[in-house]
């Protein structure tokens, strides 16, 4: 875009009346010259205009929202060129840097917790000390060191001794002190220690706000800062920082918001005993700097609570609420008049009783009671596991000794029965033969071995009938119970109401069920006396149970375990946990006896699985 020259008297202007962009429509906010002989104008809302005189041109900038790569936002606050030659620019939007040669912008806008961001996006101010350092003025954001090598911005602020967190101006003095102007008055930042001195109206300023800045530094070094009430002139070489570091004494200790009384002077004290109760204590404090007390900044820090120092400014009250149990050090520090920190601090010891279910005794003594309750628990755990095995060892004895005398009842059956009856069977035979002209004889010797044929073959089914019923084949678990029902009640009256149970369990299982019927029905003849005895099966979706009663003499089941004739006893037991149900004896002396079984069918166990 070239511009036009009118000149009108003395004064020569430049504008293009045509053009939308023309400085008529814009607000020049900054004028700076680089190196080359530029000027470039910073304006409110149009953006950036580069200003090249001798080539009768002037070059327009602004900020294209879908342009990366453009100015970062229309408003320019703040325009520098380094010592590299880069030029950056305050925007209402961030930092910008500018390379001349390529026209592009970079940007570095404020993001929470990143500090390698500034700690604004309205940049006020940008200034570059002797040490190549950017130093970074924010509206609202206090003041940034800017360290280009690491790309880190470090903030300060009200909380680091700032008067104001909006910073116009920045100029350096010959002892590198930067001086800010804000609006809160005049601060001188230390950069050797980062410690600022604050100046406002009580120094003789003649106001505090410098909302509308100018601000100049002489070839001389003295400094102008105007604002809206005029301007001040001053030569930072004579406000030389005083060593003077005031003492630091307690004045006032409040507890739940009351004095607190104590039998020392409070500005004597060097130790605090409270109680867990007292939730709400405040301590207030005072440095002995009578020049201007309203201008003494405070910092604290409660050791044992706090992490770091609390800025207070001229706040001289801290508050805390809730300690916890234990030893604290409260640590007060000041300044002096002219800004400078005391080295040493008020130094208070505060010892908290806690509650007695947090002292260390209770604790311990909870700790050890927990230890015995551990301890019993496992020590009866122990004893449970203890009993459990020798209750087993002594069923796997009483199994072992039953497995013993049936298979001697089993020798001795198949010896004197079997073994006889096939001697029989021989004897006749050789008879047959040697009578073998006698007809007669020879009938009769066939018919005895036919007879005796017969006997030692119902002994062999009887014999495997007690190893396996031969009835669960051949007619299926609901019948072969049945069939066992019916065989007893020859001896005593027998009622049976059995539901249909096949197919719900396994074959092992079948077994079991039916030894549990078996043995209780042989209880019963053998040792109860009973002339009846009733035998329920119901079943549902989920469950069968088994209902064995008879109207007998009933037992004690405690004496008949502990004299060792409770094999029966402990075998159904044992087959009713090995079917995953529950065996319960219901019986009293002269009272007869129920057993009652609960297990869960095969099918339903495999569908929920």
């Amino acid at each position: 875009m070239f511009f036009y020259e009118r000149e009108i008297d003395r004064f020569t202007k430049f504008d293009d009346p045509n053009h939308p962009a023309a400085f008529g429509k814009g607000f020049i906010s900054k004028i700076y010259q680089d190196r080359d002989g530029f000027l470039w104008l910073g304006t409110k809302s149009q953006g950036l205009y580069k200003l090249d005189k001798r080539a009768q041109k002037l070059t327009h900038f602004q900020h294209y929202p879908n342009n990366p790569n453009s100015l970062s936002d229309n408003s320019i606050r703040a325009i520098l060129e380094d010592s590299s030659g880069s030029l950056w620019l305050g925007t209402g939007g961030g930092l910008d840097q500018f390379d001349k040669r390529t026209e592009i912008f970079s940007h570095l806008k404020h993001e929470p917790g990143n500090h390698k961001t500034p700690s604004a996006d309205k940049i006020s101010a940008i200034y570059e000390d002797k040490n190549r350092t950017l130093w970074i003025g924010t509206s609202f954001g206090g003041l940034n060191r800017f360290d280009r090598q690491t790309g880190i911005f470090t903030y300060f602020t009200e909380r680091e001794g700032l008067p104001d967190n909006q910073v116009y101006d920045i100029f350096a003095d010959e002892q590198s002190h930067l001086w800010l102007s804000t609006d809160k008055g005049l601060a001188r930042l230390n950069q050797a220690t980062n410690r600022f001195r604050n100046f406002d109206v009580n120094d003789g300023l003649t106001h505090n706000e410098f909302n509308h800045k100018a601000a100049f530094k002489s070839a001389n070094g003295e400094m102008y800062f105007g604002g809206f009430n005029g301007f001040v002139r001053f030569n930072p070489q004579d406000f030389a920082d005083s060593d003077f570091q005031p003492p630091i004494f307690l004045t006032d200790i409040r507890v739940l918001e009351q004095p607190l009384k104590t039998e020392r002077n409070i500005t004597e004290l060097t130790a605090l005993n409270l109680s867990w109760r007292d939730y709400v204590v405040s301590f207030e404090f005072a440095a002995l700097d009578f020049t201007d007390p309203k201008k003494l900044q405070y910092q604290w820090r409660l050791e044992g609570f706090d992490t770091d120092w609390i800025h207070g400014g001229t706040r001289r009250t801290a508050t805390y609420t809730n300690l916890s149990g234990g030893a604290y050090v409260l640590k007060v520090r000041a300044t002096n008049v002219d800004g400078v920190w005391t080295e040493a601090a008020l130094n208070l010891k505060i010892n908290v009783t806690p509650p007695f279910y947090r002292t260390f005794w209770f604790l311990a003594l909870v700790a050890l009671a927990i230890g015995v309750l551990c301890w019993l628990v496992y020590r009866n755990r122990i004893n449970q596991l203890r009993k459990i095995s020798e209750a087993q060892t002594r069923f796997t004895q009483q199994l072992i000794t039953s497995q013993e005398a049936e298979r001697k009842r089993i020798a001795a059956e198949l010896h004197d029965g079997l073994g006889q009856n096939l001697v029989i069977i021989k004897n006749r035979a050789l008879l047959g033969l040697n009578k073998g002209d006698d007809q007669q004889r020879v009938a009769r010797e066939l018919g005895s071995i036919s007879e005796s044929a017969s006997q030692a073959l119902e002994e062999v089914r009887e014999i495997t009938n007690n190893l396996r019923p031969q009835l669960l084949d051949r007619l299926g678990l609901t019948k072969a119970i049945k069939a066992l029902c019916k065989k007893v009640s020859g001896v005593i009256e027998i009622e049976s109401e059995i539901d249909s149970i096949d197919n719900l369990f396994s074959e092992i299982e079948e077994i079991s069920i039916y030894r549990i019927v078996q043995e209780s029905l042989n209880n019963i003849i053998k040792h109860s006396n009973a002339s009846d005895a009733i035998v329920t099966i119901k079943r549902d979706d989920r469950k069968v149970s088994i209902t064995i009663e008879d109207n007998g003499q009933g037992f004690d089941v405690g004496n008949v375990k502990s004299s060792g004739g409770g094999l029966g006893l402990v075998g159904l037991t044992e087959r009713a946990q090995l079917l995953g149900g529950e065996l319960v004896i219901e019986t009293k002396l002269g009272e007869g006896t129920k057993i009652h079984v609960k297990v869960q069918s095969y099918a339903f166990r495999r569908d929920a699985t």
